[in-house]
């Protein structure tokens, strides 16, 4: 799995897939910390990127990432329902 997180702008791209959240009506983007520029996941490890572009911090459990994956899923299911 691919995925960033763009905090400020409230996007999540999951293997290409984008979805923009909170806003009209869109599924509510995780809490984050405000100092998080960017979330990166590259198969098997991720990174954080701040905003002041320190240095990255690496992260190997993708358990941290599991309130971006279900609010990705949860805005894919609505934004399919709305096209029905």
């Amino acid at each position: 799995m691919r995925l960033t997180i763009i905090p400020s702008d409230k996007v999540i791209i999951i293997d290409g897939v984008a979805v923009h959240l909170d806003i009209n009506g869109a599924t509510e983007f995780p809490t984050t910390d405000s100092n998080i520029h960017a979330i990166q996941w590259y198969e098997n490890k991720g990174s954080k990127q701040k905003v002041d572009n320190s240095e990255l911090e690496w992260f190997d459990d993708k358990n941290i990432l599991n309130d971006y994956i279900a609010a990705h899923e949860t805005e894919i299911k609505r934004l399919e329902a709305l096209e029905k």
